[in-house]
């Protein structure tokens, strides 16, 4: 018999255009009962060890992961990519050379998405 995991795979912190730190996402979405969660920064890796340690630090299993943009025609989507690779080495799972260099995007772009970003679920007050 399987059983339903509770997970959260798209969060966004202050690292990019959230309004929490990694270490206060992880723990309201311990407080919601999540038990697998990834930080997903727009186009930004600068928070994951923070989250990793506090998801690990409060039980949580955890994904890497990133919102990568992709601009083609004038159109810019979002892909929310956590690595779903656990078993390679961090440095080499899961990110190929366009998601690590949209995760280099400029900071000017990261302003822009904090300034319009809506409330998710675990930045509610």
């Amino acid at each position: 018999m399987s059983s339903i995991l509770n997970a959260d795979l798209h969060c966004h912190s202050v690292v990019s255009d959230g309004t929490l730190t990694p270490e206060e996402l992880a723990l309201r979405a311990h407080g919601k009962g999540v038990e697998l969660w990834s930080l997903t920064d727009h186009d930004e890796l600068g928070g994951q060890q923070r989250a990793a340690a506090a998801a690990r630090a409060l039980g949580m299993k955890y994904l890497t992961g990133t919102e990568i943009s992709v601009t083609f025609i004038g159109k810019t989507v979002h892909i929310v990519a956590p690595d779903l690779t656990p078993t390679m080495p961090p440095c080499a799972r899961g990110w190929s050379r366009p998601a690590v260099a949209a995760a280099s995007a400029p900071r000017k772009w990261r302003q822009v998405w904090r300034e319009s970003a809506s409330t998710a679920l675990y930045e509610a007050p």
